[in-house]
């Protein structure tokens, strides 16, 4: 210190005495937030992707960070993905030794919204050939986005069964506390369906040669097939021959005319199976050989 003026007033009373030196401290300034983080405008919703929850801010003497949940900072603006409330710390973080970090501020309330999109429903595979055993297709849901929705926001409820030859409805309905709220399940009629399969192969045995004479009875036997189904059997000429029994796969056919005639036979389709193929014998009806008894009658010598 080089000089010291002291009051007239005061030497009369004291004696002071001044160190040749002393110390100063300089404290850092505090970094400043000059441009404050705000929420979104416009709000946000759920999309499955991660969203900003609020614009970017900046800072002088120091760096803007960010938190979320008050303790841990970081330079990069917070994102989120799933539906809620959200609240946002930050502060300006000194960029050098002459600064210190600024107070703590926070953003409350930032909400991602739930989405309300109408989904569509989408059964793979929509169809499944009867085979006696029930059927489950894999279900795909996507939102407006043509997003696919994941199996943890719905429940799909699909009817009891699913084995008998038919179409089938399947109802989508949103799991509460997630990030999808539909406005009413969604049903879709026509999901998916189960068709008839195919039988086996269908044919007819028979105890004759194709070539039969009037008069004659013919025994056929459908063989094959497959399911329940009746055995439907048929002759093209009604006049020349005639269905005269049938029971189970068996038919007896009687030789009415002398002609050309076909009889066939198919299997009805049943227990999830279609029409069986037809299956044809054809046949070709001769006159009746006979050979006539010829009697005389006794005649005496007259």
């Amino acid at each position: 210190i080089d000089s010291l003026t002291i009051p007239d007033s005061v030497k009369e009373k004291y004696t002071v005495t001044a160190p040749a030196t002393t110390t100063g401290t300089i404290t850092p300034a505090a970094a400043e937030v000059k441009d404050h983080p705000q929420k979104v405008t416009g709000g946000l919703t759920y999309t499955g992707l991660p969203q900003a929850l609020v614009t970017p801010g900046t800072a002088e003497g120091g760096n803007l960070a960010y938190s979320l949940d008050g303790t841990s900072y970081s330079y990069t603006v917070p994102t989120a993905v799933d539906a809620g409330s959200y609240t946002v710390w930050y502060k300006a973080v000194a960029g050098d030794d002459n600064h210190k970090d600024s107070a703590v501020n926070k953003v409350e309330n930032v909400t991602i919204g739930v989405n309300r999109d109408t989904p569509t429903v989408l059964c793979t595979p929509d169809t499944f050939q009867y085979d006696s055993t029930a059927k489950t297709p894999t279900i795909v849901v996507r939102d407006s986005q043509n997003r696919i929705i994941p199996e943890s926001e719905y429940t799909a409820e699909l009817p009891a069964g699913r084995i008998a030859v038919d179409e089938y409805e399947v109802t989508v309905t949103d799991k509460p506390g997630g990030n999808y709220q539909f406005a009413n399940p969604v049903e879709v009629e026509e999901a998916f369906e189960i068709t008839a399969s195919s039988q086996n192969p269908l044919s007819i045995s028979t105890d004759k040669a194709t070539d039969v004479y009037y008069g004659d009875s013919i025994r056929l036997t459908a063989l094959g097939g497959s399911g329940s189904g009746a055995i439907q059997w048929s002759v093209d000429k009604p006049g020349v021959a005639e269905i005269s029994s049938a029971s189970g796969n068996n038919c007896v056919v009687t030789v009415k005319g002398t002609e050309g005639f076909t009889v066939s036979a198919y299997r009805e389709g049943a227990d999830g199976y279609s029409d069986s193929n037809t299956d044809s014998v054809p046949f070709v009806a001769h006159p009746k050989v006979v050979t006539p008894v010829v009697l005389i009658a006794p005649k005496y010598y007259d």
